[in-house]
């Protein structure tokens, strides 16, 4: 049975699942998947997505406050134990709100792990569908300010993934706040640069 078929099986029966997880790493002239510890992963399943064009698991790993997103595709050796899952009342990230997927996955819109903060900034309007592709038509953000050439934009969002989406338009996005991202933006932003001087 595939990874994949299990995991369902289990998210259906709300029972915790071991694993391998596994990485890419060059073999010969080639890069292969090889597991990233000899230890199983053992999680609480809650939730499979698409995104991107990859399947997501998303599930708390034993010992862990928050949820996480792991590659489907990247997890091998899938067994469905007898231990049920921790309550998702326990789990920190949607103890009070319950999971909204829609929600989940506007907020992830690269399903990274990682805080989640509200963010303020600026975006050409050239890009607007791009915007829209990951963010939503506007349940999930807000549309603060307007001018002739770009929206200024607030929504909650999952630090890295911002910065990943940010990076990817260049001149056409600016981060106002949090300052830690905007900082984070201008570091990134002066490494590129002095790679390519």
């Amino acid at each position: 049975m595939r990874s994949i078929d299990l995991i369902s099986e289990a998210v259906h029966k709300r029972r915790k699942i071991i694993f391998v997880y596994n990485h890419y790493v060059r073999e010969k002239d080639f890069f292969v998947l090889k597991p990233t510890q000899k230890e199983f992963f053992k999680v609480s399943p809650y939730q499979t997505a698409a995104a991107n064009g990859f399947y997501y698991l998303i599930a708390n790993i034993d010992g862990q406050e928050n949820l996480t997103c792991l590659r489907i595709d990247k997890i091998t050796e899938v067994k469905i134990i007898s231990e049920g899952i921790v309550p998702r009342r326990l789990v920190k990230e949607i103890a009070n709100e319950g999971f909204n997927l829609p929600k989940y996955m506007a907020e992830n819109i690269y399903l990274c792990s990682g805080e989640i903060i509200w963010t303020k900034f600026w975006i050409s309007k050239n890009i607007v569908d791009e915007f829209v592709d990951f963010f939503g038509t506007g349940k999930n953000f807000k549309i603060l300010q307007e001018n002739d050439e770009k929206f200024f934009i607030e929504t909650k969002v999952n630090f890295n993934a911002m910065k990943f989406w940010a990076l990817q338009f260049g001149e056409d996005v600016e981060i106002i706040s949090p300052k830690k991202l905007r900082d984070e933006m201008k570091s990134t932003a002066e490494k590129i640069l002095s790679v390519y001087v």
